[in-house]
């Protein structure tokens, strides 16, 4: 078994250089987090002219730092 995926989401959003695609991988193996993600880039907020379907654009829509926001609420 490999790290925490929510640790290495965390890990990965800090690291600027790291894998977009590793990320997205991370974050697909915790399935509350992944929503949360969602509904955040279909929000008011970030919503584009077409609902967000996938995580790949949900987290290029919202960025490596609001995903981080979004990592800290899912841990506390």
């Amino acid at each position: 078994e490999g790290p925490d995926p929510i640790v290495l989401a965390r890990q990965l959003c800090l690291d600027r250089t790291s894998d977009f695609n590793e990320l997205i991988r991370a974050i697909e193996q915790v399935p509350d987090l992944k929503a949360r993600l969602m509904k955040r880039a279909n929000s008011p907020f970030f919503r584009p002219k077409q609902p967000v379907r996938d995580l790949p654009r949900a987290v290029s829509l919202l960025g490596r730092q609001e995903v981080l926001n979004v990592l800290e609420m899912h841990q506390q």
